[in-house]
């Protein structure tokens, strides 16, 4: 079943006939319904969009030349800086702490390399669990929300100091989070933003096509595993 949804009302659709659906029913109803109950069991529940508002990007040249830079010393030794963003990413997330711009440059840089950004995507959620499984939230482990929301902050501080060249990947990453919280709409704009600024940003087009598929991550669908239960 699929639901056909209005600003005020909605109605169940089959597909069948586009032309024939059933009455509309007001949106307040879900609030009173056996349905809401079953979605906040479920780990979701009908509420105001508190999506988050996405930072402008309000770099100085400055900022600008220091990730350009750190882009140019990691192409002179890439498996060595590369290690060294991914640990200098995993101490800020995990250990706190205000990082100077000369980190952020380090770790925005590290994030224009698709390998060290999937790293840190599937560890993000700090579970050992097989990388396709974390990505897609598809796991019986609930992650560790309070890491994932230290991630989020970071990135969005990355994205204070990202020209439009190097913002592609931390938008798209704060769009997954979005998404591993079932924050769908928040997901679609962060997808929207990055494809504006990079429109062949390949893991940007892949979450934008499973949001537009309707694809929920399998931890937003169940209590024991959703971001709200950790609320």
């Amino acid at each position: 079943m699929m639901w056909i949804v209005g600003p005020t009302s909605f109605a169940t659709y089959d597909g069948a006939n586009p032309t024939n659906c059933d009455k509309e029913t007001p949106l307040a109803a879900i609030e009173s319904s056996m349905l809401n109950v079953e979605l906040v069991y479920q780990g979701s529940l009908i509420e105001k969009n508190d999506a988050p508002a996405i930072p402008e990007l309000a770099a100085t040249h400055a900022d600008h030349d220091a990730v350009d830079s750190a882009i140019r010393d990691m192409a002179i030794s890439p498996a060595q800086s590369l290690d060294a963003a991914y640990r200098l990413w995993m101490e800020l997330i995990d250990h706190g702490g205000e990082p100077t711009h000369e980190q952020l440059a380090e770790v925005l840089a590290g994030l224009q390399h698709v390998g060290l950004r999937d790293q840190i995507l599937a560890d993000m959620p700090g579970i050992n669990q097989p990388m396709a499984a974390t990505l897609f939230g598809a796991t019986e482990e609930a992650p560790q929300w309070d890491r994932i929301d230290n991630s989020e902050k970071l990135l969005r501080q990355l994205l204070t100091i990202a020209a439009p060249a190097h913002a592609a990947a931390p938008l798209t990453m704060l769009g997954h989070i979005c998404w591993w919280k079932g924050r769908g709409t928040a997901a679609a704009n962060y997808m929207h933003v990055a494809l504006t600024f990079d429109p062949d940003y390949h893991l940007a087009r892949l979450l934008d096509q499973m949001l537009g598929a309707g694809v929920v991550s399998g931890w937003a669908q169940h209590k024991n595993t959703a971001y709200r239960n950790h609320q």
